[in-house]
């Protein structure tokens, strides 16, 4: 007979087989097989089943206005949780194809408003998230177009204009 143990020495299952079920926290199992030959039980190695908190793809931290071809500087990732072990995907706009595969990225020359968003993939499998939008103003330079009339067209010193 084959029994299953929790790490602490729970009893949690007889059979060849045991279905853990939904796991909710790190635990270890191990089983026990009974000798009927009269040598006595077995007992297997533990076995570890780690549970990694849901992973979360975090708010882009960075600057969110510039002037037009001014550096931004860095985006920052802050995605959280799963095996801590991502992949990165960074997207701008609506644009398909990601532009970068790193954790932050470095951003300059923008000369239109832009949004960006990272996807982040567990590399273990426990998951892939899309952060929350981080649009970055451009301000475009205004050129103010001033016009100054004077009459008479020559003005002495100490005359009002």
């Amino acid at each position: 007979m084959i029994k299953w143990c929790l790490e602490n020495g729970d009893s949690v299952g007889n059979g060849l087989t045991f279905h853990v079920g939904k796991l909710t926290e790190t635990m270890g199992y191990y089983y026990v097989l009974d000798d009927t030959q009269g040598c006595g039980p077995v007992q297997s190695q533990t076995f570890k089943c780690n549970v990694y908190p849901m992973l979360e793809a975090g708010p882009i931290t960075g600057k969110s206005a510039v002037c037009a071809d001014q550096v931004v500087g860095d985006l920052l990732s802050d995605a959280k949780g799963g095996s801590l072990e991502y992949i990165y995907s960074w997207f701008r706009d609506d644009v398909a194809t990601p532009f970068s595969h790193n954790k932050d990225v470095y951003i300059e020359g923008l000369t239109q408003s832009t949004v960006f968003y990272y996807i982040a993939e567990d590399k273990n499998g426990c998951g892939t998230q899309r952060s929350p939008d981080f649009p970055i103003e451009v301000i475009t330079n205004q050129t103010a177009s001033v016009s100054i009339e004077s009459d008479p067209d020559i003005i002495c010193e100490g005359y009002t204009v």
